[in-house]
């Protein structure tokens, strides 16, 4: 259902498509943004962060800031543009800071016929609530590129759905999106007590100059009184040369410690943690290591059950603003932030059945549930999109899908998010830069 260039444009002006909405997805980038975001408010936020100048800036302190994401991608770029300037070289290839303004760009020209301006930009300015806005912008442009009509909800104190899709025989389905944006406080405990334990044990570690691999497995309650006697343990066992499996703490903690002889066993220790730090010291001329630590550790199982109890949570959150008298779809991103891709996976396998299930018992409204789980990858010579797609049809839902509908996110009965944005997006790193220049 790709979009022709002569076909009639989705906007429903009557015109041709490369007469009408393409013309503004291939405008500049910063033209969309500024008038989405509103020109002023953006220069206003960048006066706020370029008081220092450039020299002041590098890709570490540039991630640490706690800015609006375009903000700090506006950075991002602008620092690149400048340290090729200054080098003397080409922009370093297109990542992570360019895709979301390139993404944003796009989605926002396609449905820019559909958008309510102002009340889009107070959503997009705030911090907190530009993650869900976004969300709602890639299922809906999707939607439209994929030909169906989009007719966005007006916001107010009704509960109710994101928008409503239209297809070619006229039959509508709402659409509900919930972006799982925030960390539980579970989460945020483990990643609390991993940060003061890495910090405490690679400190005592450093001062040995023993070249190890440590590698623990995080119990799903772990205390902050325990870690100085858990380091003070490690610290012992790497004194006497172990090597080897053990339990700690009244067999509460897993531990795995290895030496390392090589760079080669350092890279590939561990590789699947949840966590990780590592310090590595290499002599360019004799390539032998001067020290070698990484530091590992694995979430408790338990954690893979409380992320799902979650999501069906959000299910349930979801459904008090669905409607009677249509089909509805949710999405839900699940935006897992400290899963390693093999976790993540093991999330995605059980979810659709625990969901399913919840379908049967209580949830007859909700014809279709979409999980996704997109992501932005790039750093300064990659780039990268990366979704994960579930698509679970209820098959007990009251009112189902239209006949042939199609669904934006179904790799095999719809569109697959991954190839749209794909498809979308430009490759061609220095032309991509040259597009935000303006910013």
């Amino acid at each position: 259902m790709k979009i022709g260039r002569n076909d009639h444009c989705p906007c429903g002006s009557g015109k041709k498509y490369k007469k009408c909405c393409l013309i503004k997805m291939e405008q500049p980038v910063h033209y969309t943004l500024e008038k989405f975001f509103n020109k002023q408010w953006i220069e206003d936020e960048l006066g706020k962060v370029k008081m220092g100048g450039y020299k002041d800036m590098n890709p570490l302190n540039i991630a640490s800031l706690d800015f609006h994401p375009l903000i700090r991608a506006i950075i991002g770029t602008q620092f690149k543009l400048e340290t090729a300037r200054l080098n003397g070289k080409a922009p370093i290839a297109l990542g992570k800071d360019e895709l979301l303004q390139e993404l944003l760009h796009k989605n926002l020209a396609v449905l820019e016929p559909l958008l309510d301006v102002p009340d889009l930009q107070k959503r997009l300015q705030n911090k907190r609530e530009f993650p869900k806005a976004e969300y709602e912008l890639t299922i809906a442009a999707g939607y439209e590129r994929m030909g169906y009509r989009v007719n966005f909800i007006k916001r107010s104190s009704k509960r109710t759905g994101e928008f409503y899709i239209t297809d070619k025989a006229g039959s509508t389905v709402l659409i509900e999106c919930k972006k799982k944006d925030t960390i539980s406080p579970k989460e945020e405990k483990l990643k609390f007590w991993w940060e003061m334990f890495q910090h405490l044990l690679m400190k005592c570690l450093k001062s040995h100059g023993k070249n190890y691999g440590i590698a623990l497995r995080i119990p799903f309650d772990p205390q902050e009184a325990e870690i100085k006697t858990l380091v003070n343990e490690i610290k012992e066992l790497i004194i006497s040369d172990f090597e080897g499996n053990i339990k700690l703490l009244s067999d509460k903690y897993n531990l795995h410690i290895e030496k390392f002889s090589s760079p080669k066993q350092h890279e590939i220790f561990a590789k699947n943690g949840d966590f990780g730090i590592s310090n590595q010291l290499i002599n360019k001329k004799t390539g032998n290591v001067s020290r070698s630590i990484k530091i590992v550790a694995y979430l408790p199982s338990e954690f893979i059950d409380e992320k799902i109890e979650s999501t069906i949570r959000t299910l349930g959150d979801a459904y008090g603003q669905l409607e009677d008298d249509k089909p509805n779809i949710v999405y839900i991103d699940l935006n897992i932030a400290v899963m390693t891709p093999e976790r993540l996976a093991k999330v995605l396998a059980a979810l659709p059945s625990a969901i399913e299930k919840k379908l049967r018992q209580d949830y007859s409204k909700i014809s279709a549930v979409v999980l996704t789980n997109l992501k932005l990858l790039g750093h300064s010579d990659i780039m990268g999109f990366r979704a994960d797609e579930y698509v679970i049809y209820n098959k007990k839902a009251e009112k189902p899908l239209p006949k042939d509908f199609q669904i934006y996110g179904d790799k095999i009965n719809g569109q697959s998010i991954l190839k749209d944005i794909g498809n979308l997006i430009d490759r061609d790193g220095a032309q991509s830069l040259s597009k935000v220049e303006g910013l």
